[in-house]
């Protein structure tokens, strides 16, 4: 974890986190994102991420909450108009995240990231999450470069995401093994297999990009939900 934004040039490499629960409603002098735990909750991006597993959160698996606070704000270092959500990011690849039940596997909401240009994710992986395997708010300049987007509610949710691109991505709206847990009535069939859903980009103009990707498990018979390889405009 990652704890006031002013934490630099750390490496998180081939560690695994799983089961991380919520507080319960009531505890005293707890924050609003106790309630909504993730596995790495990451506040500044000029640190290295690889191979790392997020398993089974009740909250997302990676968060970055792009927040600069005290008492880091306090440090030279950082006190000259130092913001977390403009910084480059270091090396971001071949992280994991599956099985989250809030909001996302990777998420950047709220805070956004206004990444430099050429900014890459490398082949992040994100599946059986909940809600989303990605969900990009108030973001910019990220490119997702491989990976695997694979039997999420959403594959993935572009929320006012600028000039995102998405390059040699597989995405997998219901998979075979997902199929065989529902014939098998080992899970429910909860009908939510949508793709990418691309929203307005409120003026920033150059949208999402998607090359050398492969999309299918759309077309598996849910008769009902969220069902769809690419989605764009204001409603889900």
């Amino acid at each position: 974890m990652l704890e006031d934004g002013g934490e630099w040039d750390n490496v998180f490499y081939k560690n695994l986190g799983a089961k991380v629960g919520r507080l319960p409603r009531g505890v005293p002098r707890a924050e609003e994102t106790d309630f909504f735990p993730s596995v790495y909750w990451i506040t500044n991006p000029s640190n290295d991420f690889i191979g790392n597993v997020a398993a089974g959160s009740q909250g997302p698996g990676f968060w970055f909450e792009l927040k600069l606070r005290a008492p880091s704000s306090e440090l030279e270092i950082n006190n000259h108009g130092m913001n977390p959500k403009a910084l480059a990011q270091k090396t971001f690849k071949d992280n994991a995240s599956h099985s989250s039940g809030f909001r996302a596997g990777f998420t950047t909401y709220e805070t956004g990231y206004l990444a430099p240009p050429g900014t890459v994710w490398e082949n992040i992986k994100a599946y059986k999450n909940n809600e989303a395997g990605l969900f990009q708010h108030g973001t910019a300049n990220i490119d997702f470069r491989g990976g695997l987007l694979a039997d999420n509610g959403q594959a993935a949710h572009n929320f006012h995401h600028d000039n995102a691109i998405y390059d040699g991505t597989e995405v997998i709206g219901r998979s075979e093994h997902m199929q065989f847990l529902i014939d098998q009535g080992r899970i429910g069939d909860h009908c939510k297999t949508g793709g990418l859903s691309l929203q307005p980009n409120e003026g920033m103009g150059r949208g999402t990009t998607i090359k050398n990707s492969s999309f299918k498990g759309f077309d598996n018979g849910c008769s009902g939900g969220a069902k769809y390889a690419i989605h764009v405009g204001n409603n889900q």
